[in-house]
């Protein structure tokens, strides 16, 4: 039997158009700003598509625990994403729920990978990084009040869990100067940084459960 070309399925077609303007413009307006980047400063186009440690000559492994909880928070944002799309029938209650969370790890990710709160926010923008931390706070609250139906419906124990370990991490960052002066500055950074990936690992562990719970719903 002769399989019909994908361009003659009005679906594909749709799908077709639906990358074009969620994945192929997005990234097309990134590169045009790369090349922006190069005519207006000093950057070259290598330092900016290539891999940090290339461009520096770096060892492989610097950076390797950043890398890798930008890599999980991604897969938290994807997890949603998906899940929000897939949803059906009963599963739709669900959906909201599912957006706004994989918004809110979006901006953590983006905060991580691009250094908001470290850098760009308090010097482009003059916003500190603290208020940026209170917004944060004030952010997850808002989130925790507004799905708490929600939530007391998942394996919310892992969701505390993961908070927990934020918290640690925070509290870590806070303290890290009188922290310094009584362990090792590597056991410090140790449990700051390490602390948090956990605490990445463990939400992505939780959104794995509730898109499962919310796409096994009958539709």
């Amino acid at each position: 039997m002769t399989r019909a070309s994908p361009f003659a399925d009005r679906s594909a077609r749709a799908e077709l158009r639906t990358t074009a303007w969620a994945v192929w413009v997005p990234l097309i307006v990134v590169l045009v700003g790369a090349i922006v980047v190069t005519a207006t400063t000093k950057a070259t186009m290598r330092e900016l598509t290539q891999d940090p440690t290339t461009v520096l000559d770096a060892p492989f492994y610097i950076g390797y625990v950043s890398n890798l909880g930008n890599v999980l928070w991604a897969a938290v944002v994807g997890i949603c994403a998906f899940a929000a799309i897939s949803v059906v029938g009963p599963g739709r209650v669900w959906r909201p729920f599912l957006l706004w969370s994989g918004v809110f790890s979006a901006v953590l990710l983006a905060d991580d990978l691009f250094l908001l709160h470290d850098e760009i926010l308090p010097r482009y923008a003059g916003i500190s990084g603290e208020l940026y931390g209170i917004s944060y706070v004030a952010g997850m609250a808002v989130y925790l009040v507004v799905f708490r139906k929600r939530i007391l419906q998942t394996n919310y124990p892992l969701l505390l869990a993961a908070l927990v370990l934020f918290g640690i991490s925070v509290v870590v960052d806070l303290g890290s100067k009188p922290l310094a002066n009584i362990f090792s500055s590597n056991l410090v950074i140790l449990a700051e940084d390490g602390s948090k990936l956990l605490g990445i690992g463990t939400w992505l562990a939780y959104f794995v459960s509730v898109g499962r719970r919310a796409l096994r719903l009958p539709a």
